[in-house]
């Protein structure tokens, strides 16, 4: 029985060169994933007895003390209409286990079990009813009166 040896060393070639390939790609990707990963824990490990909110302040900015804000102004299980700005599992991970809405003044009729309403810069711009609870001069929450 004769066995091709040209067939048999060209597959090994190809086998061997997919497997150089892979390993490139695979240590290309760890070169750029170092760097930004040092740049996003440098000044964790700088200041390592950082609390908690800092850590995550440093980490997400005022995007963090907005909903740090309102997690600590609403019940657990409010229920809460924001503005859709294309980050939903932000708001749903640092607000969990309220229950987040996304939408205007149609969402708002919609859903008559919300509770409170986001206060952001553009946000709400419809007519509400209810009290004010301001983080600062642009941002807070409107406790819904029904």
């Amino acid at each position: 029985m004769k066995v091709n040896t040209a067939i048999f060393t060209k597959r090994r070639f190809l086998r061997g060169l997919v497997r150089w390939i892979i390993a490139a790609f695979f240590a290309a990707q760890v070169v750029i994933a170092i760097p930004r990963s040092q740049d996003a824990i440098a000044p964790l490990l700088i200041a390592p007895n950082l609390t908690y909110t800092d850590k995550m302040y440093i980490q997400w900015g005022d995007l963090f003390v907005l909903l740090d804000f309102i997690r600590r102004q609403t019940p657990p299980d409010a229920i809460i209409l924001m503005k859709d700005d294309q980050r939903p599992q932000f708001d749903q991970y640092f607000l969990f286990p309220r229950r987040v809405i996304y939408g205007d003044a149609n969402a708002l009729r919609d859903n008559p079990q919300v509770q409170y309403l986001l206060i952001a810069r553009d946000y709400p711009q419809f007519p509400v009813s209810g009290t004010r609870i301001m983080l600062d001069d642009t941002h807070g929450l409107y406790r819904l009166q029904r």
